[in-house]
């Protein structure tokens, strides 16, 4: 027990300094009116990139979701993902992501709202489709932790930048701040890693001007060489005392297999655990770490 005091001490040092720039963050960013809301939850981040010689990890892929919710035109439907990328960039312990969405196809199947956002396109009925831009990310990763050591912890904090349109409907033309702490941990075979913080969102609606959201990732995986099966559990929860339209709370269970190491390609079928999020899904992603 002995030989990982003074690790341990360094990781509670490096914790209580995080969760100080994180709370002293969080009240100066709140004064700065951040906006946003999101038709899909924050994708968690990707630990490939804090490997030993690893510096570069590119992913892209594709997502089919049926029953998904656009409670901005009061409408469900199915969606379609083109190209769902990732470019992570790591210098020392920093690790910069650009990420997000190209483009996004909504098919619409039924009303689960009368109401529709101001300056948004009513719905259209069932059977037509809409198209537009998914989001942008800017997000920087620090990697708190001592190296080499089995408990990995890193801060992520960074944008959404507006690249929708409110008009379609499917998502908002705003800018939102997000910060999360996250945590990779490895026992033999047995990979588990959490992410959690928070989004600074306004709304869409004068009368409830801001409904921020609690940002959350899990995940367990067993390394099993060439293919690696992992569950994962994605989502965000509102704070405001009820679900405002556009800032709804999403959730969905993930259940997959990565297969490859360097070059990997990673499959897997979700179930949503809140109304907004899909009734059922699939993403099918390649990448590779150089």
């Amino acid at each position: 027990m002995t030989g990982f005091s003074a690790p341990t001490r360094t990781l509670a040092r490096s914790a209580r300094r995080v969760l100080g720039v994180m709370a002293l963050g969080a009240t100066a960013l709140g004064t700065a009116r951040p906006a946003g809301a999101q038709l899909r939850p924050l994708e968690p981040l990707e630990w490939g990139v804090f490997a030993p010689e690893r510096a570069v990890l590119v992913s892209v892929g594709v997502g089919l979701h049926d029953g998904q919710d656009a409670r901005l035109i009061g409408t469900t439907g199915r969606l379609q993902e083109v190209g769902n990328y990732m470019l992570v960039w790591r210098t020392g312990r920093v690790a910069l992501e650009a990420s997000g969405t190209a483009y996004r196809r909504f098919r619409e199947n039924g009303i689960v709202s009368p109401v529709v956002a101001e300056g948004t396109e009513p719905p259209g009925g069932p059977g037509s489709v809409r198209d537009d831009d998914g989001d942008l990310r800017l997000l920087t990763a620090v990697r708190l932790s001592p190296e080499p050591s089995p408990l990995a912890v890193a801060l992520r904090f960074g944008v959404r930048l507006p690249t929708t349109d409110n008009k379609i409907g499917l998502d908002r033309d705003a800018t939102d701040f997000v910060a999360t702490l996250a945590a990779d941990y490895a026992r033999g075979r047995l990979q588990l890693g959490g992410e959690a913080g928070i989004g600074l969102m306004t709304t869409r609606f004068p009368e409830y001007e801001q409904a921020d959201l609690i940002q959350y990732a899990a995940r367990v995986a067993w390394n099993g060489g060439l293919v690696t099966p992992t569950f994962r559990w994605i989502g965000q929860a509102t704070t405001a005392p009820f679900e405002v339209q556009g800032n709804e709370s999403l959730g969905e269970v993930r259940l997959g297999a990565t297969i490859g190491r360097q070059r990997w390609l990673r499959v897997e079928v979700l179930r949503g655990t809140e109304a907004s999020s899909p009734h059922l899904g699939g993403l099918l992603t390649v990448g590779a770490t150089y």
